[in-house]
């Protein structure tokens, strides 16, 4: 996921292909994603390119899985965006939900909102370790 990131970072002309090919990764592996991976997902919400932000926000609200039908043997397609209900709580999530890009800021809302994420009493204190790294 890392080097997918990287490729959308800093090769401009492959951002668009890398952008699909995350969020196709974040499809994935959203069943069964490490902490490991979906932190790497929520601090790439800090980056300072627009376009990565979204294809972040993108690949942790778009995952799915697939389940076969009980009365079939046919498969069947659930949207399962990334589980992050065992959070509480996450600043860099937090931070996207107020994304001056107003596209960002919906997709961040939309995973708040869906894992019923809420902001803790000691939030500022938290949020004071992000100021050195929006930029």
């Amino acid at each position: 996921m890392e080097q997918i990131l990287h490729l959308i970072r800093t090769q401009p002309k492959l951002s668009k292909n890398g952008s699909v090919t995350l969020i196709h990764l974040g499809e994935a592996v959203s069943p069964t994603a490490t902490r490991e991976e979906v932190d790497v997902l929520l601090k790439s919400t800090l980056v300072t390119e627009s376009h990565l932000r979204n294809a972040c926000l993108q690949a942790i609200q778009v995952g799915f899985h697939v389940r076969r039908s009980d009365k079939s043997s046919n498969f069947v397609y659930q949207s399962q965006p990334f589980d992050l209900t065992d959070l509480d709580w996450s600043p860099e999530l937090w931070i996207a939900c107020h994304d001056d890009d107003e596209q960002n800021a919906r997709f961040a809302r939309h995973v708040w909102e869906d894992n019923g994420l809420d902001v803790p009493e000691t939030y500022m204190d938290e949020l004071s370790t992000y100021l050195g790294e929006l930029n």
